[in-house]
């Protein structure tokens, strides 16, 4: 400032602004002529800067003419004119976003990948619209600040190409700008190949300026995620789901109420999930498991009798890491999906009972949608047959059947989630029972082939339980407790076992401890009386403590006592 002293209240001014912005821009004195700031305010007019901005050289600059202006200034030639200003600050980079999760499910959702590279978004960073251009700033590929250019945009969602035009789902026409570039799978095409890639439902976003186009961005029409028509979905949910939308099963149009089990089924829309119509498939195989490969742990293909099928993005892959369901040496049918990818798994020979779930959580949350803001949720998590884990809405509060085996229904199909009803099933009488592997039977009763063993681990409070599906070759031989055998379904003309239920058969986690020492203590508070005793003992050779509120009766040292081990703690 003149009087050489900092202002920072005041306006900065055109003629501050120009001054600063010639000399990043790589001019000195000696390249100016006229006099300051007309010198300074004239360069930036024939560079373009300034273009449509009224002004005087004493006016304050605007936040709203400053965001323009620095636009147009990273899309200016340096003095040199073999880079423009934005190629010479490092942190600072322009770009077109070409694929974000919106478009595949699969990708990281912060990530985007752009014309200039791929990066991250770093936290509090808006998710950018797909085919916009922004300038952004970067630090180790973390885009920690974005700002969108002065750019305007026609969205187009195409119906089918017709000729030279292209059919919108609007039933408008277009044709497309044969003069500019366009993006399509993160490459640059010639306008000429564009309409040999549109297809029903893709997307085509033309950016302009000043009313010239400069680029297009050309987009797949986006696939959902498979949906498996089930045996518990119901007609009416089937008809409310996919009503109105046209339905392409083998070529051939159909109802809903025309899906069938096992189908896999997609809706596919544009880049903004709209005109969405549903394709159908239906193609699965059978066979037995001869690998998984790479390993059980990040299983990426499965063979049947030595042909490999790779897992969608979308396959329950805790049927092969968690339960344990699928392995090599069993049967299986894979339902076949997009790009002929196995989307979901299931034991052959299941099917009748595969109705049952065991309940693994229910808890209830306020939504957070608009539409119902703050209105109870009712969830419930169910481990089902097949060993997948999935979460539903219900309808009401299910929390007293966690931990419980129980039969469902699909009574509403979702985009999110779908709503269940549940069951709870009638547990049987306490009493012991017997197991005889070889000749595959409990008690007098012969267990069928496709029998479903549920086994809860630890019915834990506040989150899921651990429970798996086990295999008969799995249980034990002999008798058992009388607590664990809690429930038998029999179905057929011979009255086979196909459901099983037991709490814990192979006693994961249970361990039997010798008391060493123990004391209780009693405590009254006002009319409040507490009780605690801490009992000591030796478990695995090491000394462990545990404190209860409802104390042993009849313990004593050298008593043995059977407990429940979660890591290094008694439960």
């Amino acid at each position: 400032m003149p009087d050489g002293l900092f202002h920072p209240n005041d306006s900065v001014t055109y003629a501050q602004i120009a001054t600063t912005l010639v000399k990043l821009l790589g001019y000195s004195d000696e390249d100016l002529t006229g006099y300051w700031p007309y010198n300074c305010l004239s360069l930036l007019e024939n560079l373009n800067v300034l273009d449509g901005i009224t002004y005087k050289p004493q006016d304050g600059v605007t936040v709203k003419e400053l965001a323009v202006i620095v636009d147009r200034l990273f899309k200016t030639r340096m003095k040199n004119g073999s880079e423009y200003f934005i190629d010479t600050t490092p942190n600072f980079k322009e770009v077109i976003v070409l694929k974000t999760a919106t478009v595949d499910s699969s990708m990281d959702q912060k990530r985007i990948e752009t014309d200039n590279g791929v990066f991250y978004l770093d936290d509090g960073i808006f998710m950018p619209e797909l085919g916009y251009r922004y300038t952004v700033r970067t630090e180790d590929n973390i885009i920690t600040a974005m700002a969108g250019q002065t750019l305007s945009y026609e969205k187009y969602s195409v119906k089918e190409v017709s000729a030279d035009a292209v059919v919108l789902n609007n039933q408008k026409k277009v044709r497309l700008n044969g003069n500019i570039s366009y993006y399509y799978n993160g490459k640059t095409i010639e306008a000429s190949e564009v309409l040999g890639v549109l297809k029903t439902n893709s997307s085509v976003i033309i950016a302009s300026r000043n009313g010239s186009e400069i680029y297009g961005v050309v987009f797949d029409p986006v696939y959902s995620a498979p949906k498996i028509i089930t045996a518990s979905m119901t007609g009416d949910a089937l008809e409310r789901l996919y009503f109105g939308k046209f339905i392409d099963r083998n070529g051939k149009k159909i109802n809903p109420s025309q899906l069938e089990v096992n189908d896999v089924v997609y809706e596919i829309t544009d880049i903004w999930g709209n005109n969405g119509y549903v394709v159908v498939y239906d193609n699965e195989v059978s066979g037995e498991i001869t690998n998984i490969s790479p390993n059980l742990m990040a299983p990426e293909s499965i063979e049947l009798g030595g042909v490999s099928y790779q897992l969608d993005s979308s396959f329950p892959v805790e049927k092969i890491n968690k339960s344990g369901t699928i392995e090599v040496g069993q049967t299986v049918t894979l339902f076949l999906g997009k790009d002929n990818k196995v989307v979901d798994a299931v034991l052959s020979g299941t099917g009748e009972n595969d109705n049952y779930v065991l309940v693994l959580n229910a808890y209830t949350e306020k939504s957070q949608e608009i539409e119902n803001y703050g209105e109870k949720l009712y969830f419930v998590t169910l481990l089902h047959t097949d060993g997948s884990i999935k979460t539903y809405l219900a309808k009401k509060d299910m929390s007293a059947l966690k931990g419980d085996l129980a039969t469902y229904s699909i009574i509403e199909t979702g985009e999110d989630y779908d709503t269940v009803s549940l069951t709870a099933v009638e547990y049987l009488p306490r009493k012991t029972h017997e197991i005889f592997k070889d000749e595959r039977k409990i008690d007098n009763l012969y267990v069928a082939d496709n029998v479903v063993i549920f086994n809860m681990i630890n019915n834990v409070y506040g989150r899921n339980s651990d429970a798996e599906i086990l295999k008969w070759s799995d249980l034990p031989s002999g008798k058992i407790e009388a607590s664990k055998l809690k429930y038998i379904h029999t179905t057929g003309d011979f009255m086979d076992i196909d459901v099983l239920y037991f709490d814990n058969i192979l006693d994961e986690g249970i361990y039997y401890g010798l008391v060493t020492d123990y004391r209780t203590e009693y405590k009254k508070s006002g009319e409040i009386k507490t009780v605690t005793q801490t009992i000591t003992m030796l478990v695995k050779g090491e000394e462990y403590t545990y404190e209860t509120g409802e104390p042993i009766s009849g313990i004593i040292k050298g008593a043995v006592l059977k407990l429940r081990m979660s890591g290094n703690s008694v439960r």
